[in-house]
C-alpha cells in the first residue's frame, strides 16, 4: 500500500469521519501531532477493493496533469474547470482560519494553475502578487477570491486574477471578514464581524446595494449562493449548529429562514468550517451535499423538496452532482455514482478521489486523486443515466 503519497486531502475529513455519534464529544485534530496521526489513521484505510465493479460504458475518463498542494487545504476550482488555485504554504493556524483571531500570515501564498483538459498542454503556473493571503472556496470563470489578515487594520477580501495573479481587493475595511460566497451573476456575501465583537454576521451585496442579515443573537458562517435571491448558511447558537436558507428578495430574510439542524450541542466554529469546507461545492446548485458528523456520510438538502436531508453512502466524505440528479461520492475506498435512496451504486473507481463538478459539457467533473506533494487530476465527461 501507498504511504505518505496516498493519504487523503483534509485533515478535516479526518477529523470528520473520526466524530462520535454524540456531539459532545467530538474532537478536533488541533495539534500538528494529532493532525498527523489522523492522517495516518486515514492512510491506514485506503486500501483497493478489488471486487469492485468498474463502469466505463457511459463514462469517459482522462488524465488533465498534476497541482501540487500542501496536503491539507483543498484547491478552489473554477467553474469552468480551467483553472485552479490552490494554498501552497504551511496551513495557517484553525483560530486564522475560523476568524477567532486576525494575525496576519505572513508566509501564506497562493498559487494559480491554468488547466488545459482539451489539449494537455503544460501551462505556467502563476504566483498570486500578494503574499499573507488565504485561499477561499469561492471562485468564478475570472479569478478566485482571498482573504488577507492584517490583525487591527482588519481582514480584506479581494479576487486574484487568473491570468495575472493580480488581486483587485473588493472588501477592504476594518472589520474581520472571512468565507466569502459569489453567484454566478457576480453578487457576493460572507461573514463579518467587528474586532471588539465575538460574533459573525453575514453582510450581502448586489448591484442594489449592501444588506447586513444578523439576528443579534448567533454566528452566521459559510454563506453559499444558491440562486442570486437564495443564500443559505450555517448558524451556530449556544452550541447547536445548523444549515439555513434565506430569502433575500425579503425586507427581513431572517423571517423566511427554513432550518436544517445538524449538531444539537458541542458546535463550534471549527466544526462549522470543517462541514462547510471539506466537500467541495458549486454554486447555484440547489441542491448541495454537506458531511453530517452524527450519520458519518455526506447529506444533501433541498428544503423545496424535503425539509429533511437525505444521506448518500455510509462512510461517504465528498460528493459532487451529476445533472440527472444523482452524485459522485467518495469513501475512503472507492468512488461511485449513487442516487438518492439507493443504497451503495456503481462504482468508478476502486481508489478513492476527490470528486468536483464543473460547469462545462465537454469536462464535467474532475477527480482529484492525492499523491505526495501533488494532486493528480482527471476529468471526467459524464453524460445522464
Amino acid at each position: 500500500m501507498a504511504q505518505k503519497s496516498s493519504k487523503l486531502c483534509l485533515c478535516t475529513i479526518a477529523f470528520l469521519i473520526g466524530c462520535s455519534g454524540a456531539p459532545q464529544k467530538i474532537e478536533v485534530a488541533s495539534t500538528p501531532d494529532a493532525k498527523e496521526e489522523a492522517l495516518q489513521f486515514l492512510n491506514d484505510t485506503i486500501k483497493p477493493l478489488p471486487k469492485a465493479i468498474i463502469s466505463s460504458s457511459n463514462d469517459i475518463e482522462w488524465p488533465v496533469g498534476s497541482i501540487p498542494w500542501n496536503r491539507y487545504t483543498l484547491p478552489t476550482m473554477a467553474p469552468n474547470g480551467l483553472n485552479v488555485a490552490v494554498q501552497l504554504s504551511k496551513t495557517p493556524p484553525l483560530s486564522v482560519t475560523t476568524g477567532q483571531s486576525n494575525e496576519p500570515q505572513e508566509n501564506s501564498h497562493v498559487s494559480i494553475c491554468p488547466l488545459d483538459p482539451a489539449g494537455g498542454t503544460s501551462l505556467r503556473h502563476i504566483q498570486v502578487g500578494e503574499q499573507g493571503v488565504l485561499l477561499t472556496t469561492a471562485a468564478n470563470d475570472a479569478g478566485v477570491l482571498v482573504e488577507k489578515p492584517l490583525g487591527e487594520l482588519g481582514r480584506w477580501i479581494g479576487i486574484a486574477d487568473y491570468a495575472t495573479g493580480q488581486v483587485e481587493w473588493l472588501i477592504a475595511d476594518e472589520f474581520l471578514n472571512i468565507a466569502p460566497t459569489i453567484s454566478l451573476s457576480g453578487n457576493m456575501a460572507w461573514s463579518r464581524r467587528a474586532l471588539d465583537v465575538d460574533r459573525f454576521h453575514l453582510v450581502v451585496h448586489s448591484p442594489q446595494g449592501q444588506v447586513v442579515v444578523d439576528d443579534g443573537e448567533s454566528d452566521l458562517l459559510h454563506p453559499l449562493f444558491i440562486e442570486d435571491d437564495k443564500l443559505r448558511a450555517y448558524q451556530l447558537r449556544d452550541g447547536a449548529l445548523s444549515l439555513v436558507e434565506l430569502d433575500l428578495n425579503s425586507s427581513h430574510p431572517l423571517l423566511t429562514k427554513i432550518s436544517l439542524p445538524i449538531m444539537h450541542q458541542g458546535a463550534t466554529r471549527q466544526h462549522a468550517m470543517q462541514i462547510a469546507t471539506t466537500n467541495p461545492r458549486i454554486t447555484g446548485q440547489r441542491e448541495h451535499a454537506f458531511y453530517s458528523p452524527i450519520q458519518k456520510c455526506m447529506a444533501t438538502w433541498d428544503p423545496n423538496r424535503d425539509e429533511s436531508a437525505a444521506l448518500l453512502e455510509s462512510g461517504s466524505m465528498a460528493a459532487a452532482p451529476v445533472q440527472d440528479g444523482s452524485w459522485i461520492v467518495a469513501l475512503n475506498d472507492r468512488v461511485l455514482r449513487q442516487s438518492e435512496g439507493e443504497r451503495d451504486g456503481v462504482h468508478l473507481r476502486n481508489r478513492s478521489a476527490i470528486p468536483v463538478a464543473t460547469s462545462s459539457k465537454q469536462w464535467t467533473h474532475y477527480m482529484l486523486i492525492p499523491d505526495g506533494a501533488r494532486l493528480q487530476i482527471r476529468a471526467m465527461s459524464l453524460k445522464s443515466n
